[in-house]
């Protein structure tokens, strides 16, 4: 199995905790089957050219105990507790736990089988006739795809398990959302490379160009590729990763620059600086993922009382038109002010930005959807370049640096 079919379990759990029940379960029973294939190679590589020759129900009588006793099932009996041989009605399902005193791998086996049962169901177009009756809850196929080919996710979900929703039911639905995009984004990442820039124009936007967020992502997509070259000369130390996908419900289009290691993949769990467009105006900040609680507390002392923030401030305010504002629902402006006049009331803000902060729980892994006090530059939109936006772009790469150098010292890696 390879990253990708781990993306495509992490796309078919969100999948069906936001209500597409029947997509998410044709995803489980491709991703079923290539799971036992991959169990067989690994017991024994030489089923790698045979893997044709036999149907479902043979690969999984040929798995070991060996690699039965590595299962899912095998291990989480919490979850997995019932099983029925193949012809029994749904009324004669009895947990495992009462029918035997412990569990072997032969019990494993069974569930399995009745995962195909189900899975064949799924492929053959005949869901809708399926019962899904208390005991035979059809997210078990999908719980298990999840726990054996994404076990962190997995394992994250189940600490917050509320036993009356299920795993996948006590998910955030934007943490459902998360899953959802990751494989957009991972499938569209070659066809924008490929997207060659101009280096005399690297962007050249219209006012008409926010009316329609299709025309203003392919008219990003070269701008992101110069960004990533232009980047290595004036920032090394950031990437390009992401320029988020969109539908007709978007509200805006994301280029986050990060540091490049896996930890913050897509900004998502620390700072990046940011450039962010809507119909309405083209931003560029500094910004905070919906996992980086620790970056927002340290981030709240840095603008609050330190002298680095104050220097590097003084220093990129030249022409007056850094502004500070608040978001909610990761985009939608609530509040917003000249840096000059935020200034004069900082001690409110900043302590106003922790106790909101304070309500929310890391350990619940809910993405924060908001943002106070963040740092940047606000263009309605108009015709833009960039020679309008380079000096800006250059400004709060410079206040990320002084940042992530504070943080540091704090013993905390940005």
């Amino acid at each position: 199995m390879d990253e990708r079919d781990r993306l495509l379990a992490r796309d078919m759990v969100g999948r069906y905790r936001l209500g597409y029940e029947n997509l998410a379960l044709y995803l489980a029973g491709v991703l079923f089957e290539k799971l036992i294939d991959s169990k067989l190679v690994i017991q024994d590589r030489a089923w790698r050219g045979r893997l044709n020759e036999i149907n479902l129900a043979e690969k999984i009588k040929q798995l070991s105990p060996a690699i039965l006793q590595e299962d899912s099932l095998y291990k989480r009996n919490d979850v997995f507790t019932w099983y029925m041989d193949i012809g029994q009605k749904p009324a004669l399902r009895k947990p495992l736990s009462l029918l035997y005193g412990t569990r072997d791998v032969e019990d494993v086996r069974k569930r399995l089988q009745n995962f195909r049962w189900l899975r064949n169901f799924v492929m053959h177009g005949k869901l809708e006739s399926l019962r899904d009756d208390h005991d035979n809850k059809k997210e078990d196929m999908i719980n298990y795809v999840w726990a054996e080919l994404v076990p962190d996710s997995f394992t994250m979900a189940y600490r917050h398990w509320d036993k009356a929703k299920g795993i996948i039911g006590s998910m955030k639905e934007h943490s459902a959302d998360y899953m959802v995009r990751a494989i957009d984004e991972i499938d569209i990442l070659p066809k924008d490379r490929a997207v060659i820039y101009s280096s005399q124009v690297p962007l050249e936007l219209v006012e008409s160009d926010f009316e329609n967020l299709y025309i203003l992502r392919s008219k990003l997509v070269p701008f992101k590729n110069f960004l990533a070259d232009w980047l290595k000369k004036k920032a090394p130390f950031l990437i390009t990763d992401i320029l988020t996908t969109i539908d007709t419900t978007s509200a805006y289009i994301w280029l986050p620059l990060t540091r490049e290691d896996p930890e913050t993949r897509k900004g998502i769990l620390s700072c990046s600086v940011s450039i962010l467009a809507t119909p309405l105006d083209f931003r560029i900040y500094l910004d905070f993922g919906g996992q980086a609680y620790l970056q927002r507390e340290v981030y709240y002392d840095f603008i609050d009382n330190s002298p680095e923030y104050q220097q590097v401030i003084g220093r990129i305010n030249n022409d007056g038109g850094l502004e500070v504002f608040d978001i909610d629902w990761y985009c939608h402006i609530t509040g917003r002010q000249k840096v000059s006049e935020w200034l004069l009331d900082r001690k409110a803000a900043t302590e106003a930005a922790r106790t909101k902060l304070g309500t929310f729980s890391k350990d619940d892994g809910e993405p924060l959807t908001w943002n106070r006090s963040l740092h940047g530059y606000i263009l309605a939109k108009q015709p833009l370049s960039f020679s309008v936006i380079e000096e800006k772009i250059e400004n709060i790469i410079a206040l990320y640096r002084v940042f992530q150098t504070f943080a540091a010292q704090k013993g905390l890696k940005i």
